[in-house]
């Protein structure tokens, strides 16, 4: 309920997924969910961060450039192939207000294959995410 109460409201900025053992004692990955009540456009920016580390004796560290790829692509709200996609509030909706950043980058890169497949077969490419 909160997931879709924050997609409905329009609230949420962007969703952050960042590398695993980032923090001491948490070996799992994390996300940032950046959150604003004043936001003007329909749309949530997933960044999926989870490769953007270096590996420092017992834990991962995000680097100075790590931080700036983040921080750029989160600024400029940039699309970057396989690392950023803005989605329309609409499709999350259509997702059940699945919010899983794996999957939105994932079904996007699926859904642009088949279009290509599809003009370059000269047909209709069916395919289930």
């Amino acid at each position: 309920k909160v997931r879709k109460n924050l997609v409905e409201k329009n609230e949420i900025e962007a969703i952050i997924g960042l590398p695993e053992n980032l923090f001491y004692n948490t070996r799992i990955s994390v996300i940032m969910m950046i959150i604003s009540k004043n936001k003007t456009d329909k749309n949530i920016l997933f960044i999926d961060a989870s490769n953007e580390y270096k590996n420092k004796r017992f834990k991962n560290i995000l680097s100075e450039e790590n931080q700036n790829k983040i921080v750029n692509t989160y600024k400029d709200r940039k699309e970057i192939e396989g690392f950023s996609k803005i989605v329309s509030i609409n499709q999350i909706k259509e997702n059940d207000y699945n919010l899983s950043i794996k999957k939105e980058l994932l079904y996007h890169s699926v859904s642009r294959y088949r279009q290509t497949l599809s003009s370059s077969l000269n047909t209709t490419v069916h395919t289930k995410v």
